[in-house]
């Protein structure tokens, strides 16, 4: 149980402690609500959000060639808009984009897709911004630069939970407690 901050093939667990006492400070799992309709609609559809070009780039080649359709928003304001449009089985958002971070619009993500696995990509991440992160229904943090295999890794594990816990009629969480 607890979360993980992943980097280049190098897992660093000092946020596994801060996750599992924001949980039990809240009585339980991150997360609530039920969008199992979305979840059908969106298999393999990610949204990456980044305001850097040669990054999005990057995501969206890799991930197309694993075999996800991909889409893109660059901000907070497009992203909302794309996710009113599209249903997706995850979102890939970066922490630092123009206007409002990618913290900062959490709340208004999870309110949205209360079960839709959002994983935080930062090259600022340290221990508090870990626990802001989790506090706020954040399902991973991938420190840049990291190694594509692990996103590809927490992408499939937030499938494989998110999944599981539909079909055993529970909400899904937006936590990594599973692993």
């Amino acid at each position: 149980m607890g979360g993980r901050i992943t980097t280049s093939r190098i897992t660093t667990q000092y946020c596994r402690s801060g996750r599992e006492l924001v949980e039990a400070d809240m009585g339980g799992s991150l997360g609530s609500g039920g969008d199992t309709v979305k979840a059908q609609a969106s298999a393999r559809r990610i949204l990456i959000v980044d305001d850097d070009p040669e990054m999005r780039r990057l995501l969206v080649d890799f991930l197309e060639g694993e075999g996800f359709l991909v889409d893109q928003a660059t901000d907070g304001a497009e992203t909302l808009r794309r996710i009113r449009e599209e249903h997706f089985e995850s979102v890939v958002l970066d922490k630092n984009l123009p206007g409002e971070s990618g913290l900062d619009m959490l709340p208004r993500l999870r309110a949205m897709i209360p079960n839709t696995p959002v994983i935080l990509i930062t090259a600022f991440g340290d221990e508090r911004t870990c626990e802001e992160a989790f506090t706020r229904g954040i399902y991973d943090v991938l420190l840049k630069p990291f190694d594509m295999d692990d996103l590809l890794n927490v992408l499939r594990q937030a499938r494989d939970y998110r999944s599981g816990s539909e079909a055993e009629g529970q909400p899904a969480s937006s936590g990594t407690e599973s692993r």
